[in-house]
Parts: structure tokens; C-alpha cells; sequence
């Protein structure tokens, strides 16, 4: 498993995990989830939908312009193929579950992942206790972190609650019983009208294996130990609102997805920017690339494939909405190559 999957669940982990429950705010009609793009010799609109990757599909069935916008289009733009990234992303946990662990991620020899490489005892206490009581958990894996690379065992950690939350419906009991994962759906939804299917780019392109696997080599180790302690006090903050959510029966919610279902890019946005400006002590340069990478860098290595197949056809280019907001974002991106990009209202009545 490689350092790129180990960021992107890192940061979700700091990000996505921390839920609470918040009143609906009100919605701004520049606010929406919905691009129409014209102009610069299209002969026909295309479309940019934000998507949200643990928002179901059929939250999209609201959306009345979305469907119409389906029958319309000729192709459909993901980011990726979703069921490798998907299985890219639990892999760690599958790989502990089945005793498979890469020889590579071990510990180097005659050392132990102990309180020696911690910043503290009071962080390694944390840590070993949290992963002694997650061993009880159902489903989890039977391995032993002392000798594991912290990066590892925080990968493992991550893959699994991630894989939990797939199977519980992202922690949120109100969803219906038919949870479709919002970005696999689209891909369904396209294959079904016969439209034509593309990705904006292969797992292997979000991939350097060479300078990932140096990555996990050489990363401190006090460092990686204090990555995995705050990935620890997130997950744990993380089950503590959902066991508060459920002991007084209120819905759990997460304020991203609040947010998402309000329309609101902007805050969205500001959450993104949060998200890549990681404190000092749980980042460094390498993880400060890899995080723009994983926004900003994409988005310009995106714009090419964008124009190139809407100049051919109508599409419907469907990406984490994070992509589509700020001064690097796809809407601002295509407006400085000429195109028009505008909001729908997609809460007109």
C-alpha cells in the first residue's frame, strides 16, 4: 500500500470524521452543486456536478435539472474508476485481516514500535490503549503493532473504520435502506442510458510508488508515531458523537455533508483550505505536496481531459465537490480558459 492512499485517509480522517449535529442554514442562490458550462465554441452545454463521496446516490433524485441534464448529455466525466479506488483505500485492513501484511512496512530491525519512538508517554499510552480496545471491535484485524511503521498501523486504522462506515451507511442510521455510494451511482446511472463512460484520470496517475515507497522508508518515526496518536483522539472524537447521537436519539450528522446538501461551495471551500494547512507538527513537505496534489494539482491536470471531450460532446462532469470552488478550482480554472461557467439554482421552485 502506498504513502498517496495513506494521505488521502489521513486527511479524511481529520476532516470527514468529526461529525456533529447543526441546524440547516439558510441557502444563497450563487451557492449550488450545479455548473453549466457554455461559450468558447461549444456547440453544446455541458455540465459540472459536485459530488460527495459519502453522500448517497439517490440524495440526487432532489435534484430535478439533474436528471433532465442526464438525458441530454452524450458522456459522463468521473474522477476515477471508483471500485479500484475503493478497494485501493481498505486495503491495509484486508491485507492485516488476512495476514498479508508487506514485508516493506515493518518496523526496521531490532526496533520496536514502543514508547522509544514516541514524543511523549502520555501520546504512546493513548495510542496503545486505543488500538488495544479497537482489537475488540467487530471485524478488526489481529495484528501487532509494535511491529509495525506507525504510518502503517494508522493505514490500518483508517481502512477499516472506512470500510465500518461503509457498511453502517457512513454512520448515518436515517439513510434508506437503498445507500448507493453518490459516485458509483453516476457511473451506473450512465452505463444504464448507454452514455459513454470516462475517467478523468487512472489510480495510477495519482500514483509516484517510487517516491511513496521512499516516503514510508525514511519518514521519522517520532513523527509517524505522533501522526497515528492524532489519528487516534479523531477517531475516537469520532465514535464518541456517534454514541452521543444515538443515546439521545438525534440524527448524526456530519457538517460537510451539511453543508454539501445546502449548496454551499464557500464554506465547503474554507474547509478544503483548513484541510491543506495541516499544523507543523503533524506535517511536513512531502504530505504539504501531497495534499495539493490531491486538489489543486488534479484539477490542473484535469482541464485538458475537460476540454478536450466537451468540445467533442455534451458531458456531465461529475467530481468531489471540493474540486469546484477557490482561486485553483474547476469553476475558476475554466473560466480563465475562456468558458462560461454558471450556477443553477438547483432549490428553484
Amino acid at each position: 500500500m502506498k504513502a498517496s492512499t495513506l494521505l488521502f485517509t489521513f486527511v479524511c480522517c481529520l476532516t470527514l470524521l468529526s461529525c456533529r449535529s447543526q441546524s440547516t442554514k439558510s441557502r444563497k442562490k450563487a451557492n449550488t452543486i450545479l455548473w453549466e458550462i457554455s461559450g468558447k465554441g461549444l456547440k453544446q452545454k455541458s455540465y459540472l456536478l459536485g459530488t460527495h463521496h459519502i453522500v448517497n446516490y439517490h440524495f440526487l433524485d432532489s435534484i430535478p435539472q439533474f436528471q433532465s441534464i442526464m438525458d441530454n448529455v452524450d458522456a459522463v466525466a468521473t474522477e476515477h474508476d471508483g471500485a479500484v479506488f475503493a478497494r485501493s483505500a481498505l486495503q491495509p485492513f484486508f491485507d492485516a485481516k488476512e495476514n498479508k501484511i508487506p514485508s516493506h512496512v515493518f518496523m526496521p530491525e531490532g526496533l520496536k514500535s514502543d514508547c522509544s519512538i514516541y514524543a511523549s508517554e502520555e501520546e504512546f499510552h493513548y495510542v496503545d490503549s486505543f488500538i488495544r480496545e479497537h482489537k475488540k471491535e467487530i471485524n478488526a484485524a489481529n495484528f501487532n503493532h509494535e511491529e509495525l511503521r506507525p504510518i502503517y498501523t494508522m493505514m490500518i486504522l483508517q481502512s477499516y473504520y472506512r470500510f465500518m462506515g461503509m457498511l453502517e451507511r457512513t454512520f448515518d442510521s436515517s439513510l434508506p435502506v437503498n445507500f448507493v455510494q453518490m459516485d458509483k451511482g453516476i457511473e451506473d446511472e450512465a452505463f444504464k442510458r448507454k452514455k459513454r463512460l470516462l475517467h478523468l484520470e487512472t489510480l495510477e496517475e495519482r500514483i509516484n510508488e517510487k517516491e511513496d515507497s521512499l516516503y514510508l522508508d525514511t519518514c521519522n518515526l517520532t513523527r509517524q508515531s505522533h501522526m497515528l496518536y492524532h489519528t487516534c483522539k479523531n477517531l475516537a472524537l469520532q465514535k464518541e458523537n456517534k454514541r452521543k447521537a444515538e443515546k439521545t436519539g438525534q440524527t448524526h450528522t456530519n457538517k460537510q455533508i451539511e453543508l454539501y446538501k445546502n449548496g454551499e461551495l464557500d464554506s465547503l471551500y474554507k474547509n478544503v483550505e483548513r484541510m491543506t494547512n495541516l499544523p507543523s507538527d503533524i506535517s511536513d513537505d512531502y504530505q504539504r505536496q501531497g495534499l495539493y496534489n490531491m486538489i489543486a494539482g488534479r484539477n490542473k491536470k484535469w482541464i485538458p481531459v475537460i476540454k478536450s471531450n466537451i468540445q467533442e460532446c455534451p458531458c456531465l462532469i461529475a467530481v468531489g465537490a471540493g474540486h469546484l470552488p477557490g482561486k485553483e478550482g474547476l469553476i475558476n480554472l475554466l473560466r480563465r480558459e475562456g468558458y462560461r461557467v454558471k450556477p443553477i439554482d438547483i432549490y428553484a421552485k
